[in-house]
Formats: structure tokens, C-alpha cells, sequence
């Protein structure tokens, strides 16, 4: 029952707990546990784990990226507050019936100091990308079912969003979503500027350099003859 008690299980992760648990007898826990279970409300949580990665190397590199682009602006409580609406509105959205049975037991979210600074960092360096990137990125709305559309509204956060999409519909562990939410972010501003045949490129040019400038990232493409 260890994730019922709200016990992260990994460095850079975080863990749903009953809010129950301080009046509940040891019978009434394990009757709270076979509902969750029942209802399925925490199938994510119990495969997450990645057979290779636990998604903590992810997580450092994005608590690296924002820092090296300079920004400090999120602090680890506003961190954990966007990750804990994110959370809540997509787990809303995408599995309305356990969202309530979350509810129902007055669930807590509990998230690792690491896991904190790597969602700060993230915010960081999305509010980063968007002030250095495309001059027109106004479009329609953002399905976050899937990457981010280069055509589509890149003028406004969408990365944690995108990141929880993945971790609860991928079952990838969340540092390594977030990693990806920011890749693809970055890449969809790139490929709008330079169409969808310099996506090959922006990849390449990005995952050599994360924290290069727009224009860097989207400088002609014979630059890159041989890479």
C-alpha cells in the first residue's frame, strides 16, 4: 500500500495519497484500497515505472535547461502548484469517472523536491522559448492529445499540460515527458518558420544545442551539411 500512503517511488516523482488515511481505521484503508483499485483510478501510477529509465535523468535536464537559459522566475511552491492543476485537469478530462473516486477519498499529491525543480525549470524555459521565438504565433487552440501543431497557438504555455498528457496516456515516466513536451514545443516553433521538410533538421539542431537561440535554430539549412 505504499503508494496509498502517498510515498514517492522514485527521486523525481510524485504519488497520489488518500486524504482518508489520518481517520481511517486499518480495515476501512484496505477497503479504500480495493475501491481504488476497482475502479481503476490509479492504473498510471502502478505502470509508470519504465523497464529502462525511472525518468530521473529526464527530469535533471530539464531542471538544467531553464537555469542555463537564465530564468528563475518559477519557485518550487508555484511548481507544484501548476503541476497539481495540470494534473487534476487532465486526469479531469481524460478519465472524468477516477478523477472522482480521487476525490471521493480526499486524495493528496505528493511531489519530490526534484521533480519540483525540474516542472519549475520547465516553466522557465517554455516562457523562455516563447519570448525568443516565432514574431507571429498566434493560431487556433492546441489539441495536447498530440504534438504540439506548428500552425497552432504557440504564444501560450502548453508544455506541462502536454507533458502530464503523455505521462498519464503513454505511461512514460513524467521526466521523460517533459522532456519530450519541451522538444516537441521547441521543434513546432522551428518547423513554422521553416516548414514541415526542416523538421529533421530543427531535431538534430536542438538535441545538439537546447538552449540556442531562435534564430540559431532556424538559420538557413546548407549550414547544416554535415550533420
Amino acid at each position: 500500500m505504499a503508494w496509498l500512503h502517498g510515498r514517492p517511488s522514485t527521486p523525481a516523482g510524485y504519488a497520489v495519497r488518500s486524504g482518508l488515511l489520518d481517520s481511517c481505521s486499518p480495515v476501512d484503508l484496505f477497503e479504500i484500497e480495493a475501491e481504488l483499485l476497482a475502479a481503476g483510478s490509479l492504473p498510471h501510477y502502478m505502470r509508470v515505472l519504465s523497464p529502462v529509465s525511472d525518468g530521473a535523468e529526464d527530469a535533471a535536464w530539464c531542471a538544467r535547461l531553464g537555469r542555463d537559459l537564465g530564468r528563475y522566475t518559477h519557485t518550487h511552491v508555484v511548481a507544484v502548484e501548476a503541476f497539481a492543476a495540470s494534473f487534476r485537469r487532465t486526469l479531469s478530462s481524460l478519465h472524468p469517472d477516477r478523477a472522482d473516486v480521487l476525490r471521493a477519498a480526499g486524495a493528496v499529491l505528493s511531489v519530490t523536491e526534484p521533480l519540483a525543480e525540474a516542472v519549475a525549470s520547465l516553466l522557465d524555459a517554455e516562457q523562455e522559448f516563447i519570448s525568443d521565438g516565432p514574431s507571429e504565433a498566434t493560431g487556433p487552440a492546441q489539441n495536447l492529445l498530440g504534438a504540439p501543431w506548428p500552425r497552432g497557438d504557440l504564444s501560450r504555455p502548453c508544455s506541462l499540460d502536454r507533458a502530464v498528457h503523455i505521462h498519464l496516456l503513454g505511461c512514460v515516466p513524467l521526466g521523460e515527458a517533459m522532456r519530450q513536451a519541451l522538444y516537441e514545443f521547441r521543434t513546432a516553433q522551428a518547423v513554422r518558420v521553416m516548414g514541415l521538410d526542416a523538421s529533421l533538421i530543427v531535431s538534430a539542431r536542438f538535441e545538439a544545442d537546447p538552449g540556442a537561440f531562435f534564430t540559431a535554430l532556424t538559420a538557413p539549412m546548407k549550414e547544416d551539411a554535415d550533420v
